[in-house]
């Protein structure tokens, strides 16, 4: 489980009031917004995320749930994320997926958790937020990656997972490597 914290985005600590969390909201938001960064699709992914953390933390029942999934998050001892979903973030948290994927026991596993788990990684808007950054070459090294980790998982739970890597595969490296059957969408 992946949680953003939003007071680290909003460069505030975790006592923040409400007045507090709209001046980080404001004075951010001219740095990052959209009308002053031109077409920056980094200062635009980090605008997102201090949008996304501005909605969440004044709203009082989504902050009230935010706290309660934040608290047990860190009870568990998950990470919270603070980087917005960029090629180079994601590929990094991909790595790491990699490396556990590589772990799993395989005759202990239980492959439509993983998948599910990867296929909320590979989420349709994590998907559209990568191909919009436009980086083909740090695509390719996720799309490279991806392949590996797939090859690890049994064909019945692997399909559901292929098809969301393909539609980051920008080159055909599914073509290429002849190794996966998939119907792109």
């Amino acid at each position: 489980m992946d949680l953003k914290d939003y007071y680290s985005i909003l460069e505030l600590p975790p006592s923040a009031s409400v007045d507090e969390v709209k001046r980080a909201y404001r004075r951010l938001a001219q740095v990052y917004h959209p009308d002053k960064s031109g077409n920056d699709p980094y200062a635009r992914a980090q605008f997102t995320a201090i949008k996304e953390a501005y909605e969440t933390l004044t709203n009082p029942q989504r902050k009230e749930e935010y706290l309660q999934t934040r608290w047990y998050a860190k009870s568990q001892g998950h990470m919270a994320t603070v980087a917005p979903i960029t090629p180079v973030s994601f590929l990094q948290r991909l790595i790491l997926k990699e490396r556990a994927v590589y772990q799993i026991d395989a005759h202990r596993s239980d492959y439509l958790s993983l998948v599910k788990n990867l296929e909320e990684f590979y989420s349709d808007e994590t998907i559209e937020t990568l191909l919009g950054f436009g980086d083909k070459t740090t695509l390719d090294e996720i799309v490279a990656c991806s392949i590996r980790m797939a090859a690890v998982i049994p064909h019945p739970w692997v399909q559901p997972l292929l098809q969301r890597i393909a539609r980051l595969d920008t080159n055909n490296h599914f073509q290429k490597t002849n190794q996966f059957t998939i119907g792109k969408k």
